[in-house]
């Protein structure tokens, strides 16, 4: 669920956990996702500091 866009809370929700810690035991990691999430960070970095410069 997570892949697609789901939201930890989610993932919790759905699978009827009253605790997001059930779901983080279960929810694993790939390359694929740490690169999305880094070049996400990128670009609100890079924003942020065009924003500052705009100043």
């Amino acid at each position: 669920m997570v892949d697609s866009g789901a939201t930890l809370k989610d993932t919790v929700v759905r699978a009827g956990q009253s605790f997001g810690k059930a779901a983080l035991i279960y929810q694993h990691s790939d390359d694929d996702r740490w690169w999305e999430a880094a070049a996400g960070l990128y670009v609100t970095v890079r924003k942020a500091r065009q924003e500052i410069e705009e100043v």
